[in-house]
């Protein structure tokens, strides 16, 4: 089942989307403003938001590049500002896909189809892109070359991201086998990993340290 977080403002949109995607099979989570949209993405993992532009706390061309800086998550804007100069700016903002009001409902649930099929496929944390079905890592759309073990460490960290995990941990899901004290592979292929990476984006590193947990990939 398909969760989708659906901000505007406008509560009779909210009802329609709410009842219609429910409807359809999906769960769906509402929020009036920016601010309750950050309380349910803190806690709460999405396949697809559908994001009003004309929010009364916060621009929401704002609030979708902050959402894309933080998450990779497909986002449909949904707003009355249908002009091409708007559009732009939508997807300059980060938007995946944009909608003037008013949108039929059976076109606005398969436009979340077609963003949730093809965000399964690739995960975006800007400038890094990760295609889980090509094995293919890009940072400025340029091919990072990976080893096979390499990117099983990287694709298991950025689906679960900000979460760190031990080596333990990361062995034994990734690798599939018993875990021994002084097995060191995974460390050694962090420290790979992490050099080239950091080679193709300095200002950022993906995978970092909690000491004391573990690796985790940081989104932001």
């Amino acid at each position: 089942m398909l969760r989708i977080l659906s901000v505007d403002d406008d509560e009779a949109v909210l009802a329609i989307n709410l009842s219609y995607l429910e409807g359809h099979g999906y769960e769906v989570y509402t929020a009036k403003t920016a601010r309750e949209a950050r309380d349910l993405l803190s806690r709460i993992s999405f396949d697809c938001i559908l994001l009003d532009i004309l929010l009364d706390d916060m621009d929401g061309f704002l609030f979708c590049r902050e959402i894309k800086e933080q998450y990779s998550i497909p986002i449909i804007c949904l707003t009355n500002l249908g002009e091409e100069e708007h559009l732009l700016k939508g997807f300059a903002s980060g938007a995946d896909d944009y909608m003037a009001k008013p949108y039929r409902l059976s076109e606005l649930e398969a436009r979340i189809q077609a963003r949730t099929k093809q965000n399964l496929q690739i995960l975006h944390y800007p400038p890094l892109a990760i295609n889980l079905e090509q094995h293919f890592v890009t940072i400025f759309d340029k091919p990072v070359p990976l080893t096979d073990s390499e990117f099983s460490i990287l694709k298991f960290l950025a689906l679960h991201p900000n979460q760190p995990f031990s080596q333990q941990e990361l062995y034994e899901r990734i690798w599939k086998l018993p875990f021994l004290k002084k097995n060191h592979t995974v460390q050694v292929h962090i420290v790979q990993l992490r050099k080239k990476l950091e080679n193709a984006y300095p200002e950022h590193s993906y995978i970092q340290t909690k000491w004391g947990d573990g690796y985790f990939f940081a989104s932001t």
